[in-house]
Formats: C-alpha cells, sequence, structure tokens
C-alpha cells in the first residue's frame, strides 16, 4: 500500500536517499574506528552513528504509510533469548557492571528483525534473520566466552550487533522474503495467501 498522493517513483527516490544516508553514515563510522587515535577520529564515529540514525528515521518516515501490523511472536521469542544472552554476557563474561547501553545495542539486530515481522510482506522472512542474527551472536559468544579477555574479544563484542544489523539480518531477511514469496502460503499462521 502506498502513501496517498505520492508515486511510486517518488516513494522509491525517498527510500534510495535513506539508504544512500545510511552508506555513507556505515562508511564514516568504520572510518573513525581505523587508523590512529587522534581527536577528528573521535569525533567522526558518533557522525557516522548519528547519520546512521537519520537515514534510518528516513527509511521509517518513507514507510509510515504501509501496511503492518504486530511483530511475529517467534521473532520476539528469539529477541528474548538474544537478550538473555547478550545479558548473561555483560553479568558474567566481560568485565564491569552491567552496562544498559550496551545491552541495548546488542539487541538492534533484532529490533530491526521485529520490524520487519511487523509488514506482512516479510513477517515469516524475518523469523529467518533473526534466527541467523542469534546464531551469529552464539558461534561469537562462544569464540569470546573461551578466551581471556582481551581488546578483541571486546571488539568482536562492540562490532557484532553492527554487522549484524547491517549485513546478517537484512541479507537474510532478503533471501528468505525471495524464497518464502514463491511457496503457496508462507504465513506461519498470519492468515494471509501469498501473493501469485
Amino acid at each position: 500500500m502506498r502513501e496517498p498522493g505520492a508515486p511510486l517513483e517518488e516513494l522509491a527516490a525517498r527510500r534510495r536517499r535513506a539508504l544512500s544516508v545510511i552508506a555513507v553514515g556505515v562508511a564514516i563510522f568504520f572510518l573513525g574506528l581505523a587508523g590512529q587515535n587522534t581527536a577528528w577520529r573521535r569525533g567522526i564515529g558518533p557522525l557516522g552513528a548519528a547519520l546512521i540514525l537519520v537515514g534510518l528515521g528516513m527509511l521509517l518516515l518513507s514507510l509510515r504509510h504501509e501496511r503492518r501490523g504486530w511483530p511475529h511472536p517467534l521473532v520476539g521469542l528469539v529477541a528474548l533469548c538474544a537478550g538473555a544472552l547478550n545479558g548473561y554476557e555483560q553479568l558474567y563474561v566481560m568485565p564491569g557492571r552491567l552496562s544498559i547501553g550496551w545491552l541495548l545495542w546488542g539487541l538492534t539486530p533484532y529490533a530491526l528483525a521485529l520490524a520487519a515481522s511487523a509488514f506482512p510482506a516479510t513477517r515469516t522472512a524475518a523469523i529467518a534473520g533473526a534466527g541467523a542474527a542469534l546464531l551469529w551472536d552464539l558461534v561469537l559468544h562462544r569464540e569470546v566466552a573461551g578466551a581471556p579477555p582481551d581488546i578483541a574479544a571486546a571488539f568482536v563484542v562492540m562490532l557484532r550487533p553492527l554487522v549484524s544489523t547491517l549485513v546478517i539480518v537484512p541479507g537474510v531477511l532478503y533471501l528468505a522474503w525471495r524464497v518464502f514469496r514463491r511457496l503457496p502460503d508462507h504465513s506461519l499462521g498470519s492468515g494471509s495467501a501469498a501473493r501469485p
């Protein structure tokens, strides 16, 4: 369902602009992580993160008139499992006290999957995206939990949600969407039939 009064090409252009802002933000964010620790590098990382948030806001605004419902309960269950894993890592694996910010940062891929599961076209595919993110988290948890705490382990924990949010969840979601839309009924209880 498209926005009333807006041509389909205009909506597509808005979404392309939003994705471009997100891509520039990711590039700037990673540029801030690389290189020597200088004042400009410390300032450029937050600028990249801000551009990512602005781009996500632009993308969400371009989707505001799309038909949507409640997120899929299985995606919510996967997100709860991921929350438990991230909480465990915060309390027992990584040194220091529990940080709500790092806990929320670890749940960003699941927020993306929950948002995608609210749209009928990606409702079932979001289950695969959330499951892939949890599998990625479990694999890296196994690698990091057994190693002595060092800067590399902390770096993995910091970048894991970013890679999952920008690469794993969207990639698996897209592939699953391509597969599920060809099946006769891909709703898993949503009550809607597949489009031809």
